[in-house]
């Protein structure tokens, strides 16, 4: 997987949105691996980072995303 600058720095903008719905369910459909290169990625990071901080995205979708991110630090 590629991340580019422009792209995270875009869906982190989007997740600001008053309604980021679509950029939220793409990040929940992810597979774990995915998330996990998300996760440790200097770039990526600060998208997950926006996806908890925003006040757009509701706690049921955080907490959606904890528990798809709790495997990954089990391992």
């Amino acid at each position: 997987m590629v991340v580019y600058l422009q792209g995270s720095l875009l869906v982190q903008a989007i997740l600001n949105f008053q309604k980021p719905i679509k950029a939220v369910k793409s990040i929940l459909n992810m597979k774990p691996s995915q998330l996990e290169f998300l996760a440790c990625h200097v770039q990526s990071c600060h998208i997950l980072h926006s996806f908890f901080h925003s006040a757009s995205v509701g706690e049921k979708n955080k907490d959606k995303l904890i528990h798809l991110l709790k495997p990954i630090t089990t391992t």
